[in-house]
């Protein structure tokens, strides 16, 4: 009962996600959906676009009531469109045109503003700022720096041209200049904040993805090593009993031709033999339960039996093996005799191979 109520209390956090799902499968097209990168860009500018209507909806009555209807009917048209802007997602599916029209539309809302209330002076300057904020949390660095060229650009403008009589007069006078000053500094520092969320949220959602990604692959990945394995291994059985029928049968009364024929397919088996070795070798090492065996075993046997096995290859290329161990080299040896075998076998055969 305890966790149920809990559960009540989160869901407001809890449901942000499934509201988002929602907004990017009413607002968002199918093709972005599909890429998670370009899916929570549209998101994430989506959730910034309906932000920003909200605060038009917000600081256009506040402006009307404190004596700027001219200030205010510029707002609600700048909310219309950025209502439209975030809509014109579906159609034209580009995350990023969706962005810079926000950002387009915010310098150009803050600059009539400022025109109407006193230039460089008016607390609409204030908002400045969030401008290159915007290109940067919604689209990059680069797009980031374009609408800060902008920005200033359009401030130094206004500076230039901020002599009596060119700007019309403000509305705001006084106490009322004293309330818009501090409106919007509340409302720059509820936008940074807004920007911050929906950053930081953007970075969980993907780190939360690329984990689940990961674990997919990592889970796949141990299948395919599992599968190999007992593949490898299953089919390693009856290999040997393949190999060991035909040099029973090499053993028997046959005549020349048939004996050319079971020492090509003995030579055939064991060449296959030693790939399901390497698969199962491989096989093991992604799934992290390759173990070395630790045992007595005699150095000079070993590499007489193994080097054996490769005299007919050398004698078929016309070549002389001869093998040489120093006697200063020990011969009791602790280790995992199967895997010297192998590396042996691998060197001398691919010398063998290629001489």
């Amino acid at each position: 009962m305890s966790m149920q109520r809990q559960n009540d209390r989160a869901s407001p956090v809890t449901r942000l996600p499934d509201v988002l799902e929602k907004l990017s499968g009413r607002l968002i097209p199918e093709s972005l959906i599909a890429d998670p990168e370009a899916r929570q860009k549209a998101i994430t500018t989506s959730l910034f676009g309906f932000s920003m209507a909200l605060w038009a909806c917000v600081f256009a009555p506040v402006y009307f009531a404190l004596g700027s209807p001219r200030c205010s009917v510029v707002i609600v048209i700048a909310g219309l469109c950025v209502i439209a802007s975030t809509l014109s997602l579906k159609s034209h599916g580009s995350s990023r045109i969706a962005s810079n029209l926000l950002a387009m539309i915010v310098l150009l809302t803050l600059l009539t503003l400022g025109v109407l209330s006193g230039g460089l002076t008016s607390p609409a300057m204030i908002w400045l700022p969030a401008v290159p904020m915007i290109a940067i949390l919604l689209n990059d660095w680069r797009t980031g720096a374009s609408w800060l060229l902008a920005t200033s650009g359009s401030a130094l403008v206004i500076f230039l041209l901020d002599v009596p009589g060119v700007f019309p007069v403000s509305d705001f006078h006084g106490r009322s200049r004293d309330w818009v000053y501090i409106l919007s500094l509340v409302g720059i520092i509820a936008c940074i904040t807004l920007l911050c969320f929906v950053f930081d949220y953007n970075a969980r959602l993907l780190r939360i993805q690329l984990q689940a990604a990961r674990g997919t692959a990592e889970r796949a990945s141990n299948a395919k090593s599992e599968f190999l394995a007992q593949m490898s291994h299953e089919i390693r059985t009856p290999m040997n009993g393949v190999i060991g029928m035909l040099e029973l049968l090499a053993n028997t009364s046959v005549t020349e031709r048939q004996d050319e024929y079971i020492h090509l397919a003995k030579e055939s088996a064991e060449s296959l033999l030693r790939v399901l070795n390497d698969i199962l070798d491989f096989s093991k090492i992604e799934a992290g339960r390759l173990e070395l065996e630790s045992i007595p075993f005699s150095l000079r046997q070993l590499i007489g039996d193994t080097l054996q096995t490769l005299e007919v290859r050398a004698a078929e290329k016309e070549l002389k093996l001869v093998t040489h161990i120093s006697p200063e080299i020990p011969d009791a040896l602790i280790g995992d005799p199967g895997r010297l075998r192998q590396v042996i076998v691998n060197l001398v055969g691919n010398a063998i191979k290629f001489t």
